[in-house]
Order: C-alpha cells, then sequence, then structure tokens
C-alpha cells in the first residue's frame, strides 16, 4: 500500500479517535464541574467554528512552524483535523449532558454497579447516538465549500 493511501486511512482513523476523546473529555467537566469560568472555556472551545477557515489554517501553520518548530507531517495534519472538528463535540456532548437525568446515575449506583459499570452502561449508552452524531456533522464539515 503506498504512503498516500497509508495517509487517507491514518488521518480519518486518527481524528476520529482524538476528537471523540478530547471532546468528550471536555465536555464532561463544562458541565458536570462547577468551574467559574465555563462560559469562557466554552467560548475558546467553540472560536474554531467562528473563525473562517483560511485564517484558521495559516494560524495553525505559523503555530506549528515559527512557534513549535514541526516539520509538516501527518501528525500536524491530524491536529489540525483535532482543531477543525473537536467544537462540534464538545458543543453536541455538552448539550446531551446538561439534559441528562442525573438519577439514573444515582439509580445504577443504589443496585450496586460501581463507577465503571456505571459509566459504561449507563452513560456511554445515552452519548453514543450523539457522539455518532457530532462525528458526522463534523466530518462533513470538511467538504462544505465556503
Amino acid at each position: 500500500m503506498s504512503a498516500r493511501k497509508d495517509n487517507c486511512v491514518a488521518t480519518p482513523t486518527g481524528r476520529t479517535s482524538g476528537v471523540i476523546a478530547i471532546g468528550t473529555m471536555a465536555a464532561f467537566p463544562l458541565v458536570r464541574a462547577r468551574l467559574r469560568l465555563s462560559d469562557g472555556i466554552r467560548l475558546l472551545f467553540t472560536m474554531p467554528i467562528m473563525i473562517p477557515g483560511v485564517l484558521l489554517g495559516i494560524g495553525l501553520l505559523l503555530t506549528f512552524r515559527r512557534v513549535l518548530d514541526w516539520d509538516l507531517s501527518l501528525l500536524t495534519v491530524i491536529a489540525g483535523h483535532l482543531v477543525f472538528t473537536t467544537p462540534f463535540v464538545v458543543l453536541i456532548v455538552s448539550a446531551r449532558l446538561q439534559g441528562f437525568d442525573r438519577r439514573l446515575e444515582w439509580a445504577a449506583a443504589d443496585l450496586g454497579a460501581g463507577p465503571a459499570r456505571t459509566l459504561r452502561h449507563i452513560l456511554v449508552g445515552t452519548l453514543i447516538a450523539f457522539v455518532a452524531g457530532s462525528l458526522l456533522l463534523s466530518g462533513g464539515r470538511r467538504f462544505r465549500r465556503p
């Protein structure tokens, strides 16, 4: 398999796994924790949606080359994709978590489920459709023409 075909598989795979992990982990403290600056943090996460893609791309290029002194590679491509797509996952998952009934977690704990089992069966079961929808929305954004 050529390097080009490898990159066509590695880029979406790395982006998808990274955006699920980063977006979901960022959404939890934004909703569950009582952070003083949660609105400001949410604004920082949604900033890539508001900035035009060309400006964001130039900013990423300058950051990678001049500030971090990285060579452009598949890693920088995946990092750029993460910057573009993470806000969608954060917004959609945090919207779902705000409407989530915490009594389901408490009921699972009352019935003897540990934290890991509650996370796996209650939270992941509830959030999987919203994470998949946010991935479809963020993946489809690549094909949008300005």
